[in-house]
């Protein structure tokens, strides 16, 4: 027997403890119901009605929900005021009112579903679609339509919150500094207590200071060491070059010798290339996946995650970079379309419940000034990035610029904005030809002129 995706007598139960006690209006619409809930064309009208009275502060009854029908001619097809009246006649208890409710919203669930599933059905059996990645984008659409607070209350009280305190501080005391995800650098996560679920991360430097550097090296902690799953959206580079720097970060493997195949015809490079092949094939097999597909506007970029994190529950994601993802705003306004993309991302890093990290591109504004450490403003589309995000990190390389340095083969790491943290700078040692990062245990103190840019201290 198929099982029926309505149910009139819950649908007429909500209505008639309404008409019974108004009181309940509002637990019932926390529950999510409004009138797309109801299946019957009675019962929306009904439930539009007593919204209309209850939004003039009227009250909730037969009586004005049979004037309120009159008044939008809508009283015959809602059933008339004989109806009315059986609706309140109908109803077991007004106690159970929210027990109907959650039923009237799990049915309207599953008709979404099921309509999903015909216009899915429909878009997989038309050729009205000139190849199968426009086919699959409508149907990521499709699903991603289903969501409609399909989610749990993220309502607290304050007993619950100050509860949520205390275990965090016990845990802190207990030696769990790090509450959230660890980049893998002592000093780092120190700072931000670790990078926490629902955070938006923007990673901003100029180009050649080592950005996919550190995020395949915040890769290879997640995967191996905490057995966390990324996805990674690598816009600008393919998946193969990203795996050959994860490769050679891991086995300290030359990376031009991977690149050109000469690290097989060396037996200690060779070597060490099968050891980290090993280690994350073994340890890490399906820990992190890449999507390398160019110009993804970011309507399906979020859809590709949420699918991933259907399958495997996502514990980080990464993007590579704000700038290359397809806003899909009809302007020009390069602001305006940061702005679309990075509140997307910080609503997909909400909705996962996971860190998301993108990584940003910062204008040449700060190459002309005597202390080259990027701020805020020098990030493209600064206004939109520094409100939506959480953390903003710049990376900076003081021998990139300068071959006489005092500070080879270090890379500062420069929090500009921690929401829920200090902001500061951070060390780690810097290989390039191994594309690795490491913790660097003595941090110096920040000079005059770091300490003169105002920004980050």
């Amino acid at each position: 027997m198929i099982r029926p995706l309505w149910s009139g007598e819950a649908e007429q139960s909500v209505l008639g403890a309404l008409l019974l006690d108004d009181d309940v209006y509002d637990d019932v619409a926390a529950e999510g119901v409004c009138a797309e809930s109801f299946y019957d064309a009675r019962h929306r009208n009904i439930w539009r009605a007593l919204s209309a009275l209850r939004e003039r502060n009227e009250p909730l009854d037969v009586v004005t929900a049979v004037e309120q029908l009159e008044g939008a001619q809508l009283l015959d097809k809602s059933g008339g005021a004989g109806y009315l009246s059986r609706l309140v006649d109908l109803t077991p208890s007004v106690d159970n009112v929210i027990a109907y409710a959650r039923i009237v919203r799990e049915r309207e669930i599953e008709r979404v579903y099921l309509v999903a599933a015909q216009d899915m059905l429909q878009v997989l059996q038309s050729d009205a679609y000139d190849d199968h990645a426009s086919r699959v984008a409508q149907l990521q659409t499709i699903l991603a339509g289903t969501e409609r607070d399909e989610r749990a209350s993220t309502m607290q009280c304050l007993k619950e919150v100050m509860l949520s305190v205390r275990d965090a501080a016990d845990a802190a005391f207990n030696g769990n500094e790090i509450t959230g995800l660890r980049t893998g650098f002592k000093h780092v996560d120190y700072r931000l207590g670790g990078m926490q679920p629902a955070d938006l991360i923007i990673i901003g430097a100029r180009p050649g200071m080592g950005k996919t550097a550190y995020i395949t090296n915040i890769l290879r902690s997640v995967a191996l060491e905490q057995g966390v799953n990324s996805l990674v959206f690598s816009l600008e580079m393919p998946n193969v070059q990203l795996g050959q720097r994860m490769i050679a970060a891991q086995g300290k493997v030359n990376l031009g010798l991977i690149k050109s195949g000469k690290a097989f015809g060396i037996d200690e490079q060779a070597a060490r290339f099968g050891a980290a092949m090993t280690t994350y094939v073994q340890q890490a097999p399906e820990r992190v996946w890449f999507d390398d597909e160019a110009s993804l506007p970011i309507s399906e970029l979020v859809a590709r995650a949420k699918r991933l994190d259907r399958q495997h529950r996502l514990g980080l994601v990464v993007v590579d970079h704000v700038g290359l993802v397809e806003s899909t705003l009809k302007t020009e306004n390069e602001s305006q379309c940061i702005s679309q993309v990075t509140r997307a991302l910080k609503k997909l890093a909400k909705q996962l419940q996971c860190p998301v990290i993108a990584l940003s591109q910062v204008n040449r504004e700060c190459e002309k000034r005597a202390n080259k450490r990027p701020i805020l403003s020098d990030l493209r589309g600064s206004g939109a990035i520094e409100q939506d995000a959480d953390v903003i990190q710049f990376l900076y390389r003081d021998e990139y610029y300068n071959e006489n340095t005092d500070q080879p083969g270090q890379i500062e790491v420069i929090s500009a904005k921690v929401r829920s943290g200090e902001r500061g700078v951070d060390y780690l040692t810097w290989n390039g030809a191994y594309q690795r990062m490491d913790t660097r245990e003595f941090q110096p103190v920040e000079s005059e002129q770091e300490r003169a840019s105002g920004d980050f201290v």
